[in-house]
């Protein structure tokens, strides 16, 4: 079975959240996807929550996967404060390998 699976890259100073918000919706719905993943320092908290519930909102069926900074920094409050279903401790891709 394959797994479809998305990574969104989220850097504040890409653009900041609006973005990343824009660019999920106009093509996360293309497809259909099992994983999204994404990540990044504490500091891209709001890009980063706005990804995630943008994400579960077009695709209620993906799993959302964090990892990175902020998930091996504060995993408590990243499983408390975020509609995630899985954390990664460390670079996510590794573990996702």
């Amino acid at each position: 079975m394959k797994i479809k699976i998305l990574y969104v890259i989220t850097r504040s100073d890409w653009g900041g959240a609006q973005r990343y918000v824009f660019d999920l919706a106009t093509n996360i719905p293309k497809t259909t996807y099992d994983v999204i993943c994404t990540g990044g320092l504490f500091t891209e908290i709001v890009p980063i929550t706005k990804v995630i519930d943008t994400a579960k909102r077009i695709q209620p069926k993906a799993k959302i996967v964090l990892g990175g900074a902020l998930a091996t920094a504060d995993p408590e409050f990243a499983l408390e404060h975020l509609n995630l279903d899985f954390l990664i401790l460390g670079e996510g891709e590794v573990a996702m390998e």
